[in-house]
């Protein structure tokens, strides 16, 4: 009987990092950060192909709910790092005005919302892992601007300032209840 070497372990090679342009992987990041609020809330995620109407994502009720079948809404996520406020409110600059006319007023079939992420301003502490738990940092708001004007000749360097409740912070009750039929809410 001739004795088998076995083979020797492979060995695993590291690959280089994937370096993404920070505005890239900040955006990302806060994509990411939304889709999984969707989830833990138990709902379909969808993510719009092309960015071209001001969406980046949907969210969809698989069950009818209040005679409403499969109801959805549309996102479009921003992220801050720089964070700024008065009182009750975030003030988000990020927008411009043709970004802001892409979500304001009233007329959409399905709502849309604006969700801005803050972010830390330092992309390895964006989350933190450890056998009890994957932390995400930092936290969501979002804002239905069905209640405000479209901007007449809108600009796309003029930016549009957005007020932000601190109260509407997104969390998986949260972001079920915006499906609910409340016109006050984002129709």
């Amino acid at each position: 009987m001739i004795a088998r070497v076995p083979p020797e372990p492979r060995r695993i090679r590291r690959r280089a990092a994937l370096s993404l342009n920070h505005n890239v992987h900040q955006g990302y990041y806060g994509e990411v950060f939304v889709r999984a609020i969707g989830v833990a809330a138990g709902l379909v995620a969808s993510r719009a192909d092309l960015d071209v109407n001001g969406v980046d994502m949907g969210f969809e009720e698989t069950s009818d709910r209040g005679g409403i079948r499969a109801p959805e809404i549309k996102v479009q996520v921003k992220t801050w790092s720089a964070p700024r406020s008065s009182g009750p409110y975030w003030d988000f600059d990020g927008l411009t005005e043709v970004q802001f006319n892409k979500l304001a007023g009233p007329g959409f079939r399905t709502p849309r919302f604006l969700v801005v992420v803050v972010v830390p301003t330092d992309s390895p502490a964006y989350c933190s892992a450890d056998d009890g738990q994957l932390r995400l940092s930092h936290a969501a708001y979002w804002v239905s601007l069905r209640d405000q004007d479209p901007i007449a000749d809108p600009g796309d360097k003029r930016r549009r300032r957005v007020r932000i409740p601190k109260a509407n912070l997104l969390t998986p009750d949260s972001l079920r209840s915006l499906l609910d039929d409340d016109p006050e809410v984002g129709r």
